[in-house]
């Protein structure tokens, strides 16, 4: 069940943990500072906010005297769930299953906690049944189930909040689940404000797995207008229900790159790492709750495009550098994928294009995409659509894997080096070997800003023009 208390949402199975009582129908107070709701049953008192069960202790002071009472806590015996109000001020429910057994669970997935009445009342009590509503999450209609797993939180559902229950009404709600306009104010909750119905909403539809820690996720489009054209390998900026911990009023807004554009009726695709040794960062966000939520596209930009620099690449007859560290790689992901594949035609009008991809990580399992990027490397020229000679050269430098491991593809391993960084003489040693003295090239360089200064200087050794040199930082 969902509760709005002092200009707060709570979110908590429904079901006491002690004999599965409803608390809907108990009683909010504040026991000893702790916000508890009172099972109607048996009295017992649970926090909202941590899913505690409280109770009072006598403790006999050890000079003797009266008896001092003190709150006390059982631990985490009912589980809890987020609540989230997104800037358009639709409320989200985040059902979050991960972690250990709690004792709740044992009456969440039964029938006591999935009707709309009780059944009874514990006789000791001798009360008829409160026609009160009592809801679950198993007998609402949720807005989408979650199909797509995301890997990193197996356990964890998002749902849409089309039933919610409010204390103590469900009138505050409408037939969507969204907060009635009205009821803003009654709140005393402050509707968010310069939200235009033309504004881009988008959703995440789709989430796979596609390297340790990484995933692809696939938005589409849910409502507003999409003013431009998107290109992959620009940003998307999206904002995020999420506030800032420096400014409560501030959501959050964070850029990652577009790799797949109008696939598999996705608006776009973005290719984000989790950074899992920082839990509340924006990526672990997108990670563990974004799917099916909607978020605002607050900008697309960028120029770290093939198709943004096609006069270039044509005057250079198609030699293209790309020089890529960490997840930086989504950026010549974005590239590679748009010229080998016959979605885009305007990248098919290059008659020639040789791209030579020099990529810098950890772990081979740490780079996504990683069969993608040899299934299309290759020695000699391939066509496409039976017009353009494209060739890919793919490398990659590992610096904390000495060698295979068993789970690798040995097919892969003559695109590894193992054990190294990339140094600068890689870089002239595969520019010389692969453009030799044909002419100039257009490079990419992407990745940690010292990443970026080092390798566009030993591209100006070589002879390479500022101008020519494409950069995008991390």
């Amino acid at each position: 069940m969902v509760i709005y208390y002092r200009k707060k949402f709570y979110a908590i199975d429904n079901a006491c943990y002690h004999h599965g009582g409803p608390l809907l129908q108990g009683d909010i107070e504040d026991f000893g500072g702790h916000l508890c709701i009172e099972c109607p049953w048996h009295r017992y008192k649970i926090a909202l906010d941590t899913g505690e069960g409280l109770y009072v202790s006598l403790e006999l002071p050890p000079s003797g005297g009266k008896p001092k009472s003190t709150i006390r806590s059982k631990g985490c015996k009912q589980r809890v769930h987020k609540v989230s109000v997104d800037s358009q001020g639709e409320v989200y429910l985040i059902v979050d299953l991960s972690g250990p057994y709690i004792e709740s669970d044992r009456y969440a997935a039964m029938a006591i906690a999935n009707k709309e009445e009780p059944t009874s009342m514990p006789s000791v009590y001798n009360k008829a049944n409160s026609s009160t509503d009592m809801n679950s999450l198993s007998n609402r209609e949720p807005y989408q189930e979650l199909h797509s797993r995301n890997p990193l939180s197996d356990t964890s559902r998002g749902e849409k909040l089309l039933n919610p229950l409010l204390s103590p009404t469900k009138n505050h709600f409408d037939g969507r689940g969204f907060v009635r306009s009205k009821q803003w104010n009654r709140f005393g909750v402050d509707r968010p404000r310069g939200v235009s119905n033309g504004e881009l909403i988008v959703s995440c539809n789709r989430i796979e797995n596609v390297g340790e820690c990484v995933c692809e996720f696939f938005f589409v489009r849910r409502s507003g207008t999409l003013e431009q054209t998107i290109k992959p390998g620009q940003f998307v900026e999206l904002e995020l229900p999420v506030t800032s911990t420096s400014n409560a009023s501030a959501l959050w807004r964070r850029k990652w790159t577009v790799c797949t554009v109008n696939v598999e009726s996705s608006l776009f695709s973005l290719i984000v790492r989790a950074n899992r040794s920082n839990p509340g960062c924006a990526s672990m966000w997108l990670h563990n709750y974004s799917l099916h939520a909607p978020l605002k596209v607050q900008s697309i930009g960028g120029t770290c495009t093939l198709i943004d620099h096609l006069p270039r690449i044509r005057a250079f007859q198609g030699r293209v550098l790309w020089l890529t560290a960490g997840i930086a790689i989504t950026s010549a992901y974005a590239g590679i994928f748009s010229a080998f594949s016959d979605i885009n035609p305007v990248i098919q009008t290059i008659p020639h294009l040789h791209i030579v991809h020099l990529h810098v990580d950890r772990y081979i399992k740490c780079i996504p995409k990683l069969k993608d990027f040899v299934l299309h490397s290759c020695s000699n020229p391939q066509k496409i659509n039976g017009t353009t000679d494209k060739k890919l050269i793919f490398k990659a430098f590992l610096t904390q894997q000495s060698g295979p491991a068993a789970a690798d593809n040995k097919e892969w391993e003559r695109f590894i080096t193992y054990g190294r960084r990339m140094h600068t003489g890689d870089v002239e040693e595969t520019v010389q070997r692969e453009f030799g003295s044909a002419g100039g090239f257009l490079a990419y360089v992407c990745g940690p800003l010292q990443f970026i200064e080092n390798f566009s200087e030993t591209l100006v050794s070589i002879g390479v023009s500022e101008a020519d040199i494409i950069r995008d930082q991390l």
